[in-house]
């Protein structure tokens, strides 16, 4: 089982951190499973639709090849397959990978 983690890009001041780092940070969950974000510090947060101040990425339970964590929403540069060519993409959830 993958260890669950969250973190948190704050809009207003374009600054990265992982929650749980301070005491102001909260994260609820709705009856439906989404996943929300709450700064006890100022009242913000971000919402199950992606509103809010911060946008909300979980920990994959993967680590890129400098041993850094990757979260869904990080954009990555990848080796294409069928050409010698680098491509970009990003990390998000998919259902019916296996």
């Amino acid at each position: 089982m993958r260890e669950l983690k969250f973190r948190v890009w704050d809009k207003d001041l374009n600054k990265m951190h992982v929650c749980g780092e301070n005491s102001h940070d909260s994260i609820g969950f709705t009856c439906d499973g989404s996943v929300y974000y709450c700064n006890l510090q100022n009242g913000c947060g971000s919402m199950p639709d992606g509103s809010g101040t911060y946008d909300l990425m979980q920990y994959t339970g993967l680590r890129d090849k400098n041993g850094r964590e990757i979260y869904e929403g990080d954009i990555l540069e990848y080796k294409a397959i069928f050409s010698d060519d680098n491509e970009r993409g990003f990390v998000g959830y998919n259902e019916y990978a296996e």
